[in-house]
């Protein structure tokens, strides 16, 4: 009778457990993933280098599908799990709906981050033609392909799960079986592990070599930091699916073992764990990215500075695209290159700088941006240099792109 109550007490002690770590631990992964993510995605689109480099759009198609993960997946186990609110899980639809969001979403992020890890290895290549591979448009495509894929391979998902004892439960077996050996072990573990280290490992080789033999065809910053972001990836992915895998593989071997309540428990316990751990890997993108890139931090700060100080100065917003395009040669052209560069976008009217410049406008429409100055009054005089240097900032690589929008 002792020894009833003894593990009756026992599994209660563990279920309390449970319930503190999905609530605290899952509350900690999904706030900093929830920011981690947004912060990818104001980044990624104020920089807008998704429009032409295809590792960009993977990391922020990527952001996307990770916070619907966090929000459908872990937010979901914290209501259940840690704050036992079980309302939804007794909610046929969202009963049906639930696991292939999760599953569509999941397979999306892991495809995109996959995908990331080939096109650096195409991108750092010696070979011209394995380097045309990688274009944006046939990552377009590959994204929309592979969506199309997860969301067919779950379609059967929701004619075959259903309620059962205020429980969402499959009423089919095979796919059961299916589920466990193949989507939990192979999709969410083995697969992209080995597509990412492979072509990680391959990826550095090639960075490598190019740095020992001083090839004439340098990498650009670009794609150095796009390099070392999908490297450091691999750590990432290895450090949350692995872990994952092995557990999967432990449930695996002892499916048919006959467990008393207290392993059950034990094991329900470790598996409530790992499932909210492996949401991580939906959580650190960020967070790896500017572990990984000093440039990207950099970035990451700059998006901020202007996403906070945009309201304060949208109003000059007209104004400056109006002077922008009388000053070029006598023409009404916007300073613009493929890249979409103008005085909005590059962040110009967000610096407390412009103040004597807009008092002076009237004075800089009637000279010509082509001269080696700039008037903004009867005793300022600003390079050319300087005037583009005030709209991108520091960062190279676009005040040379703004240069040949002159040209």
């Amino acid at each position: 009778m002792s020894s009833n109550v003894i593990l009756t007490s026992n599994i209660a002690q563990l279920q309390l457990i449970s319930q503190y770590v999905s609530t605290t631990v899952g509350f900690v992964i999904l706030f900093f993933g929830v920011v981690g993510n947004l912060l990818n995605i104001l980044t990624l689109i104020k920089l807008g280098n998704h429009k032409h480099n295809t590792s960009s759009l993977y990391i922020l198609v990527k952001s996307f599908f990770d916070l619907i993960v966090l929000f459908v997946g872990l937010f979901a186990v914290i209501l259940n799990h840690g704050l036992s609110i079980n309302s939804m899980s007794t909610n046929v639809v969202w009963c049906k709906a639930r696991i292939p969001l999760i599953y569509i979403n999941g397979f999306s992020s892991f495809t995109c981050l996959c995908l990331h890890s080939i096109d650096t290895f195409l991108a750092t290549s010696n070979s011209a033609y394995w380097r045309r591979k990688s274009n944006v448009r046939t990552a377009r495509i590959l994204i929309i392909g592979f969506l199309f894929l997860w969301i067919g391979h779950e379609l059967p998902y929701f004619f075959i799960q259903d309620t059962f004892n205020l429980r969402c439960v499959s009423t089919n077996g095979a796919y059961t079986q299916y589920s466990t050996y193949f989507i939990a072990f192979g999709l969410f573990a083995i697969i992209p592990v080995s597509i990412v280290s492979i072509f990680g490992y391959l990826s550095y080789r090639h960075v490598h070599s190019q740095l020992l033999e001083d090839t004439h065809r340098p990498l650009s910053r670009l794609t150095k930091q796009m390099t070392s972001m999908a490297l450091f990836q691999i750590i990432n992915i290895v450090g949350f699916s692995i872990p994952n895998g092995i557990i999967q593989a432990y449930f695996l071997a002892s499916a048919n073992l006959n467990k008393d309540p207290h392993r059950q428990a034990q094991e329900q316990f470790v598996q409530l764990f790992f499932n909210v751990l492996l949401c991580g890997l939906y959580a650190d993108s960020f967070y790896c990215y500017c572990i990984a890139s000093k440039r990207y931090r950099k970035q990451v700060l700059d998006a901020l500075k202007k996403f906070l100080k945009r309201n304060s100065w949208s109003d000059f917003g007209p104004c400056i695209t109006f002077l922008l395009q009388f000053t070029y040669n006598g023409q009404q052209r916007c300073l613009s290159s493929h890249f979409s560069y103008d005085f909005d976008e590059c962040g110009m009217c967000l610096y407390q700088i412009l103040e004597p410049f807009l008092n002076n406008i009237f004075i800089c429409i009637l000279n010509d941006l082509n001269r080696p100055n700039i008037v903004h009054g009867p005793s300022n005089n600003v390079s050319l240099d300087d005037f583009i240097l005030l709209l991108v900032g520091s960062d190279i690589d676009e005040a040379e792109d703004v240069k040949r929008a002159f040209s």
